[in-house]
């Protein structure tokens, strides 16, 4: 992307704003700034497996359940289903739109496992037989997940080509970043010098990804000033008269 940084000189009592451009590549590529960088970025990024499972608020799976209860209690909220697990449930309004009405739905999601580190063909039975499971025996849940995603799937298969498909349950997995401390990665990337990461963040990119652009915008403010007032005095080194564009007070 182009970066247009905006420097500040002072002239006899005034204030004089330039203007410069820059190249600068930011890279938002989860767990994967190495691979693209060709090996030169040495980043403890791990990637990990993470499930979404979405079904409406009278879904089969969940109506009349403990979850159903503790999120129309809470909402809107996040309910931690484990204390010591990393699974979550919240609920939202889909809103409806011309043709729909509007439906609450809920949103479980969570880290599945630390044993798959790349992406794969996603495995829905499994995951959702593991899903199951946990929440089961470490949150004291009992939601029929495969039994409700075996039922749409023959759902699915009945209704006429072209007529709406029901959609009660929607499974994903993805794959998330993290960094070893859960700290996210800010920094300069790669051997390129006008390469930056912004990563890791796992769990934390709704709350976490404004900060974090705003400290990288930083960043690069910073780098690219000094920048500028490396070129500037290189060339007035080389007998060349330049105007400058900043006074070193703004390099703090």
């Amino acid at each position: 992307m182009m970066l247009t940084l905006r420097f500040a000189s002072e002239t006899n009592g005034h204030t004089k704003f330039n203007n410069r451009r820059f190249d600068v590549v930011v890279l938002t590529a989860g767990a994967h700034p190495g691979p693209l960088t060709c090996g030169s970025s040495q980043l403890p990024i791990i990637g990990l497996s993470r499930c979404y499972v979405a079904f409406t608020a009278n879904s089969g799976a969940v109506a009349s359940t403990p979850l159903a209860d503790a999120l129309e209690r809470v909402a809107p909220g996040m309910v931690a289903l484990s204390s010591s697990g990393n699974l979550v449930a919240y609920k939202v309004s889909d809103g409806g739109g011309a043709e729909s009405i509007a439906e609450d739905r809920f949103i479980v999601q969570g880290l599945m496992s630390f044993d798959s580190t790349s992406k794969s063909v996603v495995n829905v039975v499994g995951m959702l037989k593991r899903l199951e499971k946990y929440l089961r025996v470490r949150c004291g849940l009992d939601i029929s997940l495969l039994p409700e995603y075996q039922k749409q799937r023959l759902q699915r298969d009945g209704v006429a080509e072209g007529a709406a498909q029901p959609n009660h349950m929607t499974v994903t997995r993805y794959i998330r970043s993290y960094t070893p401390d859960g700290v996210p990665l800010i920094a300069n990337n790669g051997a390129a010098f006008n390469c930056f990461v912004c990563t890791g963040f796992g769990d934390h990119v709704a709350d976490m990804a404004l900060g974090s652009a705003k400290i990288l915008a930083k960043l690069i403010g910073s780098q690219a000033s000094v920048m500028l007032q490396c070129d500037e005095e290189e060339i007035q080194h080389c007998g060349k008269h330049i105007e400058p564009v900043m006074t070193e007070r703004r390099i703090v």
